[in-house]
């Protein structure tokens, strides 16, 4: 039978596929069992639950309708696709955005976000940019801003005693776009008026700006405010682009990110990852320094992606750079069997690593959850590589003198946090099982020393000589998030 033909809706409507607490489909795995309930992996499972391997071994085949489907998805997924697709649905169901004070208990999809806080949350609609901010007393304050059919948050938080405004401008952490705007504040008295320029920045992780009014209080109990919003201009970018050259890490030639450091000497710009050994001889006698006065001036310029040369076209400023350099589908990646006795010298992308491994090395691929036999020779390390849909795992395994190793570690950076299972079969007709799960490495090792070193990445099992066969150890490998 060809599974790869249940992926109707009709088709998946003719079984009983349905959680039985959140009735969606059971497309996102692990799937869990009691007495009385089927529960798919966005449910807590239960104490007395087991995990249903038949049904995700036949699941995995079939392609399933998004669960916000209802809201107006119409994509369908494989289980293994489903979770990530569900974080990151247009139409994913989300509450309202805005600061616990003034939300409301609506729920609906992302694409109905800005009208929403429109329509409903109209009173706090910060007209022209324009406000008016008593002096008299402390206060805490939210506005909704609509610019470039972005939804944008302005939260204000004035401190008498202090004399101070804090503010930030930020788009709604269920918002999937990235884009950043220029900004300035006006705080306009009598006489005379203070600002602040500052960057629109991501609810996750935005940072109050702060200006002190103590030469507008010294005359006057009202204030007025202004709000000015642009966008990032071609010019802008180019002046970016000037200023970014000037800090280029001597040793890699990237472009260095906050904390930035330089050799006292010759003033040298050398980035963190190169400041142990970055090979500046005229300051071999001292550490780099750190320079602070560079941190400030490089936390205004928009960094392009560190893989631009390989043809990636995201670029923001230095707070978010590192995350995205780290995930890049575009960044730099050696074959992981660069190090063992292939010795594959193929250099590529994070997004070409499958097709490399599927045309050069298709007999050390295997698909996920598939069975493995290895004769098992003591003081050996194994690799191969396990295909979770579009992703690649290194899986490692050796034998010591009484315990095998197993470990699986991510090829290429992945921003989730992914398990791994292991489970020894029994050759005999018992059925007997060995299970052991552990958390997936983030970071690909070659080095055997390296791959088993820290405990929460690798599982072990003893003295299992008893489950060998002709064709040594079976085993299966399940990769999952």
């Amino acid at each position: 039978m060809d599974f790869r033909t249940l992926s109707s809706s009709e088709s998946i409507n003719q079984i009983y596929v349905r959680c039985t607490s959140c009735k969606n489909y059971l497309s996102y795995f692990p799937v869990m069992l009691t007495q009385e309930e089927t529960l798919c992996g966005r449910c807590p499972s239960k104490n007395n639950s087991i995990r249903n391997v038949s049904y995700e071994a036949l699941a995995q085949f079939v392609a399933f309708p998004c669960r916000y489907q209802p809201q107006g998805c119409c994509d369908k997924f494989p289980p293994g696709e489903i979770p990530e697709h569900e974080d990151n649905c247009e139409f994913r169901v989300v509450p309202c955005p805005l600061d616990e004070s003034v939300a409301c208990k609506w729920q609906g999809p992302r694409t109905e976000l800005l009208h929403h806080c429109l329509d409903e949350h109209s009173d706090l609609v910060l007209e022209n940019g324009k406000f008016e901010l008593s002096l008299t007393g402390s206060g805490n304050f939210v506005n909704v801003i609509e610019f470039e059919k972005v939804l944008l948050i302005f939260k204000r938080s004035f401190d008498l005693e202090r004399k101070l405004l804090k503010f930030a401008l930020y788009r709604s952490k269920h918002d999937l776009g990235n884009q950043q705007f220029l900004c300035r504040l006006e705080i306009k008295g009598e006489n005379n008026t203070v600002s602040g320029d500052f960057d629109s920045s991501l609810e996750a992780n935005y940072k109050m700006g702060e200006i002190r009014l103590e030469a507008i209080m010294c005359v006057t109990s009202m204030a007025v405010g202004k709000l000015m919003i642009k966008k990032l201009n071609q010019k802008n970018t180019k002046v970016d682009e000037k200023m970014l050259t000037l800090l280029k890490c001597i040793k890699c030639s990237n472009y260095a990110v906050p904390p930035i450091h330089y050799c006292t000497e010759k003033s040298n710009v050398v980035c963190s990852e190169c400041r142990e050994n970055h090979g500046c001889n005229s300051c071999k006698r001292s550490a780099p320094t750190r320079n602070i006065s560079l941190d400030g001036l490089a936390s205004l310029l928009t960094y392009p992606c560190k893989y631009k040369r390989n043809g990636c076209t995201f670029a923001s400023k230095c707070e978010l750079i590192n995350e995205h350099n780290d995930s890049c589908e575009m960044s730099d990646l050696l074959c992981p069997f660069n190090q063992t006795t292939l010795n594959c010298l193929w250099k590529g992308t994070k997004k070409q690593i499958l097709e490399h491994i599927e045309n050069k090395h298709p007999e050390y691929l295997y698909e996920n959850n598939t069975v493995i036999s290895e004769k098992f020779q003591e003081g050996s390390t194994y690799y191969r590589v396990i295909k979770f849909y579009k992703l690649c795992f290194l899986l490692n395994f050796k034998k010591g003198s009484f315990t095998y190793y197993f470990t699986v570690q991510a090829i290429g950076y992945f921003p989730h946090q992914y398990k791994f299972e292991v489970e020894i079969q029994d050759p005999s007709t018992e059925g007997i099982r060995l299970v052991a799960s552990k958390l997936c490495a983030k970071k690909m090792e070659i080095n055997s020393r390296n791959c088993f070193k820290n405990v929460k990445n690798y599982c072990t099992f003893h003295n299992i000589d008893a489950f060998k066969t002709d064709n040594g150890i079976n085993f299966k490998v399940n990769v999952f998030k």
